[in-house]
């Protein structure tokens, strides 16, 4: 047997319902909440509300856990933002920011780091491309050479490479 559903209704008979605004950039969303919703209304239950918007809009997003990365304002009169407390009421039409902490790391792979490619002449020894294993052939400007790994590409292969330089040459010259 199913628990009854409870709704809260107001002196006159109708249920309590709360629009709420949310923008986070570009991204606006109204959500009205109702009944039962509206009584547990404050800044945790808004901050789970927001995390699911945001991973079902953004599934792909590099931010981990993202409850602990964003910060919620209230837009108050005269377009002032203040920060949501935790034990703020919220009223009926409120417009609540959604910002991405400052501090908030991506969880990218720490290995993107593009080359540092520029045109270069090998002298003495056959030079091979990093990227397919094939020689690089002419007399002047036979290919690229990265200034940071000191890797060596073809010119064709520049476009392919991965940003996976190590930085083993400092960054430096190079010619």
């Amino acid at each position: 047997m199913d628990a009854p559903s409870i709704t809260l209704t107001t002196e006159y008979g109708m249920e309590s319902r709360k629009t709420v605004k949310f923008q986070c950039g570009l991204v606006r969303e109204t959500e009205t909440f109702v009944g039962e919703e509206v009584e547990l209304l404050c800044r945790e239950t808004l901050l789970d509300y927001v995390c699911d918007m945001l991973n079902t809009k953004y599934p792909e997003h590099p931010y981990g856990n993202l409850a602990e990365k964003v910060i919620l304002y209230k837009h108050g009169s005269r377009d002032s933002l203040a920060p949501l407390g935790d034990t703020e009421a919220i009223e009926d039409g409120s417009i609540i920011e959604i910002v991405l902490s400052a501090t908030a790391k991506q969880e990218y792979d720490d290995t993107i780091c593009p080359h540092i490619l520029k045109v270069h002449t090998y002298k003495g020894a056959a030079a091979f491309c990093d990227y397919c294993g094939v020689i690089l052939f002419g007399l002047l400007k036979q290919g690229l050479k990265c200034d940071g790994c000191e890797k060596n590409f073809h010119k064709k292969c520049a476009y392919k490479i991965p940003n996976n330089c190590t930085r083993l040459g400092g960054g430096g010259g190079g010619g």
